[in-house]
């Protein structure tokens, strides 16, 4: 789904597709450790909701910039593939499958036991294979905040992304790649008039 996208835009899909993974091992971290420091209540709860803040920032603005770069028109057209490539018909996937995503990431916080800083550094681990897998698989990596959003990424059965930013139908004469190599595979389409 990634490949050939800029890395700021998989570093800001990533993190914040991540979210509900890193605010429970933020907490898991935090609480772990509150018997052996002199944590307030109030600190944790200050962390978290900063940390929140960031994340949720971090999405407003990616989505904010796909937006504004395809009304702007800063994607490319796409006049190779053929109209039913996006048919409703043709498609594999819708989101993928966000709840055993969630599941499985959540999971992977709770398998890391001991020490906090063996402990950090092995979720930092994980996370880095994972997110080296989410460049390389033909799979949709499901964001939460799109998916609040109501923005879907579709999977067609020949492996091409589209993140429809429309409530409604596609008009395929406005799918633009979102990258200028030919063999990039994510799209966008959208109909923002009325935003």
């Amino acid at each position: 789904m990634f490949r050939y996208t800029p890395f700021i835009f998989k570093i800001t899909y990533y993190i914040t597709s991540m979210t509900p993974a890193i605010m429970l091992f933020t907490l898991k971290v935090l609480y772990q450790d509150f018997s052996n420091k002199d944590y307030g209540h109030d600190l944790v709860v200050v962390t978290v909701f900063a940390m929140l803040a960031i994340v949720s920032l971090m999405a407003i603005g990616l989505l904010s910039s796909i937006k504004k770069d395809y009304r702007a028109g800063h994607y490319y057209s796409q006049n190779l593939y053929d109209t039913r490539t996006f048919s409703n018909e043709n498609i594999a996937a819708v989101n993928g499958d966000p709840v055993s995503f969630l599941i499985s990431n959540i999971t992977s916080v709770f398998l890391i036991q001991g020490e906090i800083i063996p402990s950090i550094l092995a979720y930092i681990a994980i996370n880095l294979i994972i997110f080296m897998m989410m460049m390389n698989t033909f799979n949709i990596h499901p964001n939460i905040f799109f998916i609040v959003a109501g923005i879907d990424i579709v999977k067609t059965k020949e492996n091409q992304f589209l993140i429809n930013l429309n409530t409604g139908d596609k008009d395929s004469s406005t799918i633009q790649r979102f990258t200028k190599e030919e063999q990039g595979r994510l799209h966008v389409v959208g109909n923002l008039d009325e935003d």
